[in-house]
């Protein structure tokens, strides 16, 4: 029984908390002068395995552990959250979801809604060594 009411609830209320992306994530917001605009990474959210879709792709190396991948970023001027994307599967690695493709890929086939293409002209993002190769619109920070 406890089933049967928690499932629907669930889901409503998590559709209510993302029809509020559109109002409180908003990207594009920056002041002319800001040239490193925000903090970006990938954040893997671990599930249980997915027994309809078994496969590695599922699987993250880093928590060895199956799971889902977002992409986050943070505006560093303001206190916003200003980008999700997602999701993909765990093992997909954090700068094929910045990009839209992978590197081997022609630019001309990566996927122009990734974050990557959105990022006005001479402006640069925050992140850490798993964006290495993307120094054109990231600056990688390494503790």
């Amino acid at each position: 029984r406890c089933k049967e009411y928690i499932g629907p609830k669930v889901k409503e209320y998590v559709q209510k908390i993302a029809s509020l992306k559109i109002l409180k994530i908003r990207f594009g917001e920056f002041d002319d002068d800001e040239v490193i605009i925000f903090t970006v990474d990938g954040v893997n959210f671990m599930t249980e395995e997915f027994r309809m879709d078994p496969h590695g792709k599922w699987f993250d190396p880093k928590s060895k552990s199956s799971g889902l991948k977002y992409e986050f970023a943070v505006s560093l001027r303001k206190p916003a959250l200003i980008w999700i994307n997602g999701p993909f599967a765990a093992s997909r690695h954090d700068s094929t979801v910045f990009r839209g493709g992978k590197k081997a890929v022609k630019k001309d086939d990566w996927d122009h809604e990734a974050l990557y293409w959105k990022m006005p002209k001479g402006t640069k993002a925050i992140a850490d060594s798993g964006y290495v190769g993307i120094e054109d619109k990231v600056i990688i920070y390494r503790l």
